[in-house]
């Protein structure tokens, strides 16, 4: 899908398979932006450069690890000056960007943040859906993070301290 939303309130899709079945009956790219203008109207567009186009389609190619980390709540055993938790986003800041997109994208089903950042992150349902870490009980069989992308959550055990070694 093509996306687009207008701060979020409103937002419309264009399916991927009707955008190529265009390009190619046509083979122009000039139909396809004039279908796409009916939709959303050109001069929309005329204030921005593909840059920003490209972030309002696609949120922000950067991750502010003090952002998400402002932006996170905490549920279960969990709060933000626990343990596990103040070693977690230590060892988030050590990551590289490419390293933070891909644990987002196992977080959330995005390597991107909002253009606005964490705080208007969505849900699958297009609801604002703050980023969520919650305590979940360490077993044998339960001893890996979990991952929600429908709600933005990451569920991660309370391991034994003799288990951790930083």
């Amino acid at each position: 899908f093509f996306f687009f939303s207008s701060r979020r309130r409103h937002t419309r899709f264009l399916p991927v398979s009707w955008a190529r079945r265009c390009v190619q009956e046509t083979g122009t790219w000039d139909v396809l932006c004039s279908e796409f203008f009916k939709i959303i109207p050109e001069n929309y567009f005329n204030i921005f450069d593909e840059r920003e186009v490209e972030m309002i389609f696609n949120g922000l190619n950067f991750i502010d690890v003090d952002d998400w980390e402002k932006n996170t709540e905490y549920k279960g055993a969990f709060y933000k000056n626990h343990q596990l938790i103040k070693w977690f986003w230590q060892i988030m800041r050590t990551y590289s960007q490419k390293e933070l997109a891909k644990l987002l994208h196992f977080c959330t089903g995005s390597s991107r943040t909002p253009v606005e950042g964490f705080r208007v992150l969505e849900s699958n349902r297009g609801n604002f859906s703050k980023f969520c870490i919650e305590s979940m009980k360490y077993t044998k069989d339960n001893e890996y993070l979990r991952a929600h992308t429908c709600f933005n959550r990451l569920d991660i055990p309370l391991y034994p301290l003799s288990l951790i070694h930083i």
